[in-house]
């Protein structure tokens, strides 16, 4: 499987050729899992939104910052930075 590019900048958005097996993730910059937008999910081909509502996996409002986002389908991987501004 392939990840392209995003073509469109909008880090909510997410496209894959074919169907895969594939997980989202946010991540601070010092790498540790702020939560799981998706866990291990059977990703029909095309395009997918992202929703990232702010918060981290306890609930709790995450602070403004710069944030990883991380495509994993099938074996390929991919990484975004994201800007939470409050």
């Amino acid at each position: 499987s392939h990840l392209p590019p995003q073509q469109d900048r909008d880090p909510d958005l997410v496209w894959t050729p074919h169907a895969a097996l594939g997980s989202a993730e946010i991540f601070s910059v010092l790498g540790e899992r702020v939560v799981s937008l998706v866990d291990q999910a059977a990703l029909d081909p095309g395009q997918h939104a992202l929703v990232w509502d702010g918060r981290t996996s306890s609930g709790a409002l995450a602070p403004s910052g710069v944030y990883l986002l991380r495509l994993v389908a099938d074996e390929d991987a991919v990484s975004r930075r994201l800007l939470l501004v409050r």
